[in-house]
């Protein structure tokens, strides 16, 4: 129970809580936070514009999509965490110490979290969200993981991520992991090394010398170009438009792509084959699957039963 209050108006009544609830917000209606005294307010995700706290200045957002960036979560200082529990577009307004919340589209449920502090409270949180996998031992999180995406965006090369593995020991960083990030590919869905790597397997052994597990970034998309969406397209294991009996397209920002059908067993093990390739061609340790709220909780699930098969600590 917080020490504190958090007031709200829904359906023109007024309310005030100081412990854990659930409050169900219809389509359409709006509900209305009064976050005055409650100290700094974080949360909400990227933005181009990232204010900490967002106390400083004014969001009016008309459609605030829920993906890997943008999470409906708010917390308060003085104890309390407000969470959208929902994958709908939402309507977002913070001035003025309210925050203001409406989804056009479907019924909502918002939990409010509340304890004696802001940790309590977050640990409430998070112990409310599901858990499908086991948490990585801490050779893989007890100190820095350097990612190539902070150092050199897309333009990643073998002997760039030779010396930047060099620098990290020379400058005896604290560093068990080092993140192969986007553009590594050929293209996106064929899964392979481009020309830019003439030797992977001899690099990723080299960063082992040094010390460091190797996790490679990936996508669940296939783009069109590549010849993982020939193969799929042919076989019918892409998510299908049937109504003009073509693969669905979707634009993302690596291009046009289209998506493994993973409710299809043989789409499920076209992917896992992948995946298993890389790891025994390679001797990649783990995966950093990018946009993985696009895919099934039950797939993931999966995939990480089968990760775990192909080596206990590979994540």
């Amino acid at each position: 129970m917080s020490k504190s209050s958090l007031n709200y108006e829904y359906d023109s009544e007024k309310h005030a809580l100081t412990a854990t609830a659930a409050l169900r917000v219809e389509r359409g209606k709006e509900i209305s936070f009064d976050l005055k005294g409650l100290g700094a307010i974080y949360g909400y995700g990227f933005t181009n514009e990232q204010y900490y706290p967002w106390n400083q200045t004014r969001i009016q957002n008309e459609r605030f999509e829920v993906n890997n960036t943008q999470c409906p979560v708010w917390l308060l200082e003085k104890g309390f965490v407000i969470f959208a529990d929902t994958k709908e577009s939402l309507s977002v307004t913070m001035d003025q110490n309210k925050l203001r919340l409406r989804c056009n589209t479907a019924d909502i449920t918002i939990r409010i979290y509340a304890d004696e502090n802001l940790t309590l409270a977050q640990q409430q949180f998070l112990n409310g969200l599901p858990d499908f996998r086991r948490n990585p031992g801490n050779e893989w999180i007890a100190d820095s993981v350097f990612c190539t995406w902070t150092q050199y965006p897309r333009c990643i090369t073998q002997d760039r991520i030779l010396s930047f593995a060099k620098e990290i020991r020379e400058n005896k960083y604290p560093c068990s992991t080092i993140v192969m990030d986007d553009k590594w590919e050929e293209c996106y869905g064929d899964f392979s090394f481009s020309k830019d790597f003439p030797d992977p397997a001899a690099m990723v052994e080299e960063l082992h010398r040094m010390g460091f597990q190797v996790i490679l970034w990936i996508t669940p998309f296939i783009n069109d170009d590549s010849r993982g969406f020939q193969e799929l397209s042919a076989k019918k294991l892409l998510v299908w438009n049937d109504k003009e009996d073509k693969p669905a397209m979707l634009r993302w920002w690596g291009g046009d792509a289209g998506l493994v059908d993973l409710t299809n067993p043989l789409g499920k093990q076209w992917y896992k084959e992948k995946l298993l390739h890389l790891k025994e061609q390679y001797g990649i340790d783990g995966l950093r699957l990018d946009v993985a709220y696009c895919l099934p909780a039950e797939f993931l699930k999966k995939l990480r039963t089968f990760s775990q098969a192909l080596k206990p600590d590979f994540v």
